[in-house]
């Protein structure tokens, strides 16, 4: 027994189907956009975080240097501690 489908209905799941792949590519090119951007944020946030910590850096050897640390970094001020506990 033969059976007849009507032309419309083959057209609308031929639009179906367009409108499926059409709806894909949407997603995929949505996808890229979205991973570039966050890759993008990403750089932008390691790098902020490298400045940030080297900004810190400098700021801790101004403090050192402020509060003449590098005097008693220069001395041998541990090991002189370490001889008065055993005396």
């Amino acid at each position: 027994m033969p059976v007849s489908i009507p032309v419309e209905l083959i057209e609308q799941f031929q639009d179906l189907q367009d409108d499926l792949k059409t709806n894909h590519e949407n997603i995929e090119a949505s996808r890229k956009q979205i991973d570039y951007f966050w890759g993008e944020s990403k750089k932008r946030l390691d790098l902020s975080l490298v400045k940030d910590t080297e900004r810190r850096k400098e700021q801790y050897v101004y403090y050192l240097e402020d509060h003449d640390w590098h005097i008693y970094k220069a001395e041998d001020w541990i090991q002189k501690l370490e001889e008065s506990d055993w005396s």
